[in-house]
């Protein structure tokens, strides 16, 4: 009897251990918990007073957080890959955010035309939640959402549209 108990807890052992394991394998090494499904984050907008937030983005639209700076020449060439490639834009919710001032948002946002693309939000993060949040620890960072606001895949240091073509199967 004694023997068969000892068995039953061997076999529960390695069994739980094994279900442990593979759930850690599961998640990608990157992305920090909290943030497989998309988060609300309050952000400003560039008019200095509606406060908008993430949970607000559109339904069965993958979602793309862009954290930049506006004087960053990676955070401008991918914006530049972003407007050249407009019909992405149909298929995808952009969210540029950035700590940088709003003054300095603003021009940015005039400077590329952003104010005239619906799909694409710019605004500030303004608490520091958003970069708390979602571990940023490079600009540019894009962290890329599936249409159910499932995490895809972070992107630290930039990425070009064809990379989130390929990621989103678009």
């Amino acid at each position: 009897m004694r023997q068969k108990i000892i068995w039953l807890i061997l076999i529960l052992g390695m069994t739980s251990s094994a279900y442990l394991a593979s759930k850690a394998l599961s998640r990608p090494k990157n992305i920090p918990k909290g943030i497989e499904s998309l988060p609300a984050v309050n952000l400003l907008l560039t008019d200095s007073q509606t406060v908008i937030s993430t949970a607000d983005a559109k339904k069965h639209k993958a979602t793309v957080l862009f954290y930049f700076d506006p004087n960053c020449d990676h955070c401008q060439h991918q914006t530049e890959d972003i407007i050249a490639n407009k019909d992405i834009l149909k298929k995808v919710n952009f969210y540029f955010i950035s700590l940088d001032s709003l003054r300095r948002i603003k021009k940015f946002k005039d400077y590329y035309h952003l104010q005239d693309i619906s799909e694409i939000t710019v605004a500030k993060d303004y608490e520091y939640n958003a970069f708390k949040t979602f571990k940023i620890e490079s600009i540019p960072t894009n962290i890329v959402y599936n249409s159910n606001h499932k995490i895809v895949k972070i992107y630290p240091g930039g990425m070009s549209v064809s990379q989130l073509k390929n990621v989103l199967n678009l």
